[in-house]
């Protein structure tokens, strides 16, 4: 039997600054290399702007990921892994998943690794390295500031994940901003001039150092971080140094190349040293309007299998996501139960805060390979809460799924014995009171959610209009009301009413 041909393919970004590159991406990929001896080693980057440039300025040849994968199957390798330099699961990460997935079926064996930051031991490791590569800039009158890139993608949790991990560690003279995100620049000078310091030490926190450490950060002109806090009456320092500099970065990302490689080798039916991954799966469960008759059977089975149960309130015996459940599956009473507060606001600061804290408890658990069953009331697709804690937690790479619930409005309407929509007949789905007047003018069933304290306003957009509609209130729980008229309704009812406005 011939060997099996095997390469590793490290993808990165890219950077435009061949100095820096050598010492961050290119040491990254040096310290990768000498886990995989035996192994074609080789390189790609995502970013096609740069590749372009390198082209242009230097007639440098830099693959991108679909081309080196290409290159690798014409030349007969069947096994690859492929480790990644980037510093959060964002959208660079996205894109490469999606080029890997292309790819599945066409090795035998095709296994991506994990960003920088990616589970709680990460954030640990990089915190401690962090602590100790900045040690000679720390005294008690400076403020440390580590700046990453940021990204309107859901991973930009990750740097305020990091800013818990420093708080953790009592590292309090540490703070996390972004360049092109929050937390803003205005964001850091606030936290800063709480911290009252003399001095502030801006430090890069990303990959490479390079045009957005000269420009965005130490740069001369009046809109750079440098700038800003000379402007504000510190005195600044600048670190130069990206993360691919520091050896304790570098390892960590060594080690997340051999945990892929260790994957890989799962896959081939080899062990690998650590066995299966250790992390528990989250699973967000709908349970339905109310009626516990009406959990699918697959809502009971993963309820009954979770190590621990999550409910969006904190003290979860009052929750009636939890009540619905334990009526349905009266030993739940036996499994522990965390609330978590998921506040009902308008401010989306406190709500994002919430979530972030909400989905750091989950981590915690995951980390501690138990199998979390998030319960939410209705559907989990549907208007909920849930949904923002699920994204955060699958942005941080671990293992997430989502089991569907019976929606109030299906219930409502059974409870009502009319149909939603038959034939070609539309079905609209309004949840704000200032889409009631416009969704009234659409044609087929509405279905009007989340009324509660805006019933009145609600009712007089229906009665003004010359409309009637339905309502259930507390559809499938204790206290169950039905109303064929609005006209017919004797005084305002519950947070839990839903109407249903047919056209006939």
């Amino acid at each position: 039997m011939t060997e099996e041909k095997k390469a590793v393919l490290t993808v990165s970004f890219g950077t435009g600054c061949r100095e820096a590159g050598e010492r961050t991406i290119g040491a990254v990929e040096r310290e990768i290399r000498e886990q995989f001896a035996g192994c074609e080693f080789c390189r790609a980057w995502t970013s096609r702007t740069i590749g372009r440039m390198l082209k242009e300025r230097d007639g440098t040849d830099v693959e991108q990921v679909d081309e080196a994968l290409e290159r690798l199957l014409a030349d007969g390798y069947r096994s690859v892994t492929v480790p990644v330099t980037f510093v959060i699961r964002g959208r660079e990460y996205d894109r490469l998943m999606q080029t890997v997935r292309s790819y599945q079926g066409r090795f035998d064996r095709l296994v991506c690794g994990e960003p920088l930051l990616t589970d709680g031991r990460d954030f640990r490791e990089v915190v401690a390295v962090m602590e100790k590569e900045l040690a000679p800039y720390r005294r008690e009158d400076t403020v440390i500031v580590l700046m990453g890139h940021g990204t309107e993608h859901v991973a930009n949790f990750s740097y305020e994940r990091l800013q818990q991990a420093f708080h953790d560690c009592s590292l309090t003279d540490f703070v996390v901003g972004t360049v092109e995100e929050s937390p803003t620049k205005q964001n850091m000078l606030r936290l800063v001039e709480e911290k009252k310091p003399w001095r502030v030490v801006l430090a890069p926190f990303l990959l490479t150092a390079g045009e957005h450490v000269r420009h965005d950060i130490a740069g001369a002109q009046p809109d750079s971080w440098k700038s800003r806090f000379l402007a504000a009456g510190y005195q600044v320092e600048c670190v130069t140094k990206g993360l691919g500099e520091y050896a304790g970065i570098r390892e960590i990302y060594a080690r997340h190349a051999r945990e892929a490689e260790e994957r890989n080798m799962a896959e081939a039916g080899v062990q690998s040293a650590d066995g299966a991954l250790p992390y528990g799966v989250l699973c967000g469960i709908g349970v339905g309007p109310g009626d516990p008759e009406l959990l699918t059977q697959k809502a009971i089975r993963r309820m009954r299998e979770c190590d621990v149960l999550m409910v969006p309130t904190e003290d979860y015996r009052s929750s009636i996501a939890w009540q619905i459940a334990v009526r349905a599956v009266p030993e739940l009473e036996k499994k522990p139960c965390v609330g978590v507060a998921i506040p009902m606001v308008r401010d989306a600061q406190e709500r994002h805060a919430a979530h972030g804290a909400a989905a750091l408890r989950v981590m915690e658990l995951l980390e501690q390979g138990m199998d979390v069953g998030f319960l939410n009331l209705g559907d989990v697709t549907l208007y909920a809460s849930y949904l923002y804690i699920h994204r955060l937690v699958s942005a941080g790479g671990y293992r997430t799924e989502l089991v569907n619930g019976v929606p109030s409005f299906c219930a409502a309407a059974a409870a009502l014995g009319v149909s939603l929509a038959e034939d070609a007949e539309e079905l609209h789905i309004l949840s704000q009171p200032e889409q009631i007047r416009e969704g009234l003018g659409l044609p087929g069933t509405k279905v009007v959610m989340k009324s509660g304290k805006h019933f009145q306003r609600v009712k007089d957009a229906i009665l003004k209009e010359g409309r009637d509609a339905m309502l259930v209130e507390n559809c499938g729980l204790p206290g169950e009301k039905l109303c064929r008229s609005l006209k017919d309704l004797e005084g305002e009812p519950g947070y839990y009413s839903l109407l249903i406005i047919k056209d006939r």
